[in-house]
């Protein structure tokens, strides 16, 4: 039997519904959401599927003005979940191509490529000018339940779905710099499907009314080549780490912080010339090996820069200094060798015929 709610109890939950319609309402502007329901309600389905696989998921609330909340756990029923966008942690067991220019021809080469590995991806027009494309994997013999639990848990396993990633890409005979492969990071969040890119105010809709993600299983002799390519790049890595670690220690003890560089990032409003030239010799690196950053805190901050400079922004300068990052992570001796020779200012001035500490 039900309960029969007292009138104290009643007007307990009238107040609980209209708090909570304010809070979505806050979401959106002021705006009228409920004409977008039908989107929202899909969206819901297909965030609680990606919840079945991972109830450890977390989620991220996009405002119509494009502030975005803390991360928290998948509830259907707090009004955050009603945002205009949801953008969603990749799981441990997801691979992701985040396509960021508008040409259909590199979307269509990876989806042909994933449905020669069985798979037929879901993929959609990122709300921008790109496209995301989605699956998850899982291993003979294993549900993608009990996949994504084991690499949560050993977060080297996620080494294979990057080796995956990476093998698709460059099966599908694309260039490195189309797709982004920063999303691959476990820590990065995608925008769901059925959200609204806020900018550019379109909806990322799946190329399909499927609601369950596609699940891409790994045979065993696929398994072997790429534990095969992990174990060659592991001992790449420790020859490296040899060759490199005398030198390095010694350069961190010379170069700690190097003062013409922490002068030019803390004065973008004084450089008039010769921005491509710092992005291109030791900005991006100089944060990176110098300060420590991450990838995602680099570019943060070099965009940034770049927008405070007379000049202002530019999408050379985005994309160069996007390029310019990735190099830092793939060939980090040749990069870090860019960075020693030019923290030198004498050797920049020569090199570029510039001198950028002329106004500072």
């Amino acid at each position: 039997m039900y309960k029969v709610l007292t009138k104290e109890e009643m007007k307990e939950v009238e107040k609980i519904k209209r708090e909570k319609e304010r809070r979505i309402l806050r979401l959106w502007g002021g705006r009228n959401y409920k004409e977008y329901m039908n989107l929202i309600e899909k969206r819901r389905e297909i965030l609680n599927e990606l919840y079945l696989v991972y109830p450890e998921m977390l989620i991220q609330a996009e405002s119509i003005n494009g502030k975005r909340t803390e991360l928290f756990g998948v509830d259907p029923f707090d009004p955050r979940f009603f945002a205009p966008a949801i953008h969603y942690r990749v799981l441990p067991n997801e691979i992701v191509f985040d396509i960021d220019i508008s040409d259909k021809c590199i979307l269509e080469k990876i989806v042909r490529e994933l449905i020669r590995f069985g798979v037929n991806p879901i993929y959609g027009e990122s709300g921008n000018k790109g496209y995301h494309i989605h699956v998850l994997v899982t291993v003979k013999g294993y549900s993608p339940v009990e996949v994504a639990e084991i690499v949560s848990r050993n977060p080297e396993y996620r080494e294979i779905m990057i080796v995956l990633f990476e093998k698709i890409q460059k099966l599908s005979g694309i260039e490195n710099d189309a797709v982004d492969d920063c999303v691959m990071n476990h820590t990065h969040t995608i925008r769901s499907f059925y959200s609204l890119n806020v900018k550019g105010l379109k909806w990322k809709i799946p190329n399909s009314n499927n609601k369950s993600y596609p699940v891409l299983v790994l045979t065993k002799s696929l398994c072997k080549i790429i534990k095969s390519e992990i174990e060659v790049m592991d001992m790449e890595r420790k020859i490296e780490k040899e060759i490199m670690s005398e030198t390095y220690q010694y350069f961190k003890d010379k170069y700690s912080k190097v003062k013409w560089i922490e002068d030019v990032l803390n004065n973008p409003e004084k450089i008039n010339d010769g921005r491509r030239r710092l992005i291109l010799a030791v900005l991006p690196q100089y944060l990176i090996f110098r300060r420590k950053l991450s990838g995602e805190q680099a570019m943060e901050i070099l965009l940034n820069w770049v927008s405070r400079t007379p000049r202002g922004d530019d999408n050379y300068l985005r994309h160069l200094i996007k390029s310019q990052i990735r190099q830092c992570f793939l060939k980090p001796d040749v990069m870090q060798g860019v960075l020693r020779k030019y923290a030198n200012y004498e050797r920049f001035t020569e090199q570029f015929g510039i001198d950028i500490l002329e106004n500072l």
